[in-house]
């Protein structure tokens, strides 16, 4: 008996990740930017409030289109609490297809970070990951952690009980980590995300704080007004090292003017008014990009890429014809901080 008593008490304190002892608020919001708000720790029980505001709210409708945006999100805004009952509203949130965000002056860490991690869009013909940090939000993550009353004795088989249930609830997050679209080669989760959360002590934070981290593990961030161009062929070499290695999950790196001159080949292609640019980084295989600026008027610029990889195999998109569309911010260097970009009022 005392030995059950102990293994119901560890589930319940069980990878939390931050102390709690409030339940979350979770209201059911009339702003522009999304109809449910989640703040403050996350508790046991937590959950069920998620599911009422959801029905509440009629984001628990099957939608035939593609709809996840500001009318389909939950906004996040919790320092985290309990793993477990993070990973029950994640994976909620995730299949139901809702959207998440980390407004301005907002905080998402540890388990809350993970709900953000399942935000989806998803329609008929389309289904992605849909989660959207502002360049102002505050995103952490750490490894998940058992708080376990001290004073006390546990025998070996405690211990190796513990250990099975920590290692259940690891592989329960793992399998959300892992999910993937029909319409995409990557996880929710990149594997060298989950190596770092993994490796970051409870008194610490991954921050996610910087080009790289954002697009690397496909994070779109919004709130910020890229400044001008100033030199383009800098620019688009630099997209395409980002993109040959992000898309790899691979770390980047700033490229030096004598590798954007040795890289740079002029125009590649040419379809009506679009001009698309070689980017080649050949040696024993080809290793190249064509890419190009977008601008849409009225809707922000963007990227343009097809990319040709002898080495791995993995090519993307057929320019002139189509390509992979980019944020405008694949062309700065990885290590910006998301607070150097120009922000947006």
């Amino acid at each position: 008996m005392y030995r059950y008593i102990l293994i119901i008490a560890v589930s319940i304190l069980l990878l939390h990740m931050m102390n709690n002892v409030y339940a979350a608020d979770v209201i059911v919001s009339k702003t522009s930017e999304c109809p449910i708000l989640l703040r403050g720790k996350i508790v046991v029980g937590d959950y069920g409030r998620v599911l009422a505001a959801v029905d509440h709210a009629g984001l628990s409708e099957y939608w035939p289109e593609a709809v996840s945006g500001a009318s389909h999100s939950i906004c996040l805004d919790s320092t985290g609490g309990s793993f477990v009952e993070g990973l029950r509203i994640a994976n909620h949130v995730r299949n139901l297809s809702i959207g998440t965000r980390v407004p301005s002056d907002a905080r998402c860490y540890s388990a809350c970070a993970v709900i953000f991690m399942a935000g989806r869009i998803k329609g008929e013909e389309s289904d992605g990951v849909y989660r959207y940090l502002h360049v102002k939000g505050k995103l952490g993550f750490h490894a998940p952690y058992a708080e376990i009353s001290e004073g006390k004795l546990y025998t070996s088989q405690d211990i190796e009980e513990f250990y099975d249930l920590a290692n259940r609830t690891n592989s329960e997050f793992i399998k959300l980590a892992n999910n993937r679209s029909v319409f995409s080669s990557f996880s929710i989760m990149q594997p060298s995300l989950i190596q770092e959360l993994l490796a970051t002590p409870r008194e610490d934070i991954l921050k996610i704080d910087t080009v790289e981290a954002v697009l690397r593990w496909q994070i779109r961030v919004y709130g910020y007004e890229m400044p001008n161009r100033s030199d383009n062929r800098q620019l688009l070499a630099q997209a395409c090292e980002n993109f040959l290695n992000w898309s790899s999950d691979r770390e980047s790196k700033e490229l030096p003017k004598d590798e954007v001159e040795n890289s740079w080949r002029g125009v590649s292609q040419v379809e009506g008014e679009d001009v698309f640019y070689r980017v080649d980084f050949s040696g024993l295989a080809d290793l190249f990009c064509d890419v190009r600026f977008e601008d849409n008027k009225g809707v922000g610029s963007g990227i343009i890429i097809c990319t040709q990889n002898g080495f791995n195999g993995v090519n993307y998109g057929n320019c002139p014809a189509y390509g992979i569309y980019l944020s405008e911010i694949f062309s700065l260097p990885p290590r910006t901080p998301l607070l150097d970009i120009g922000q947006l009022e």
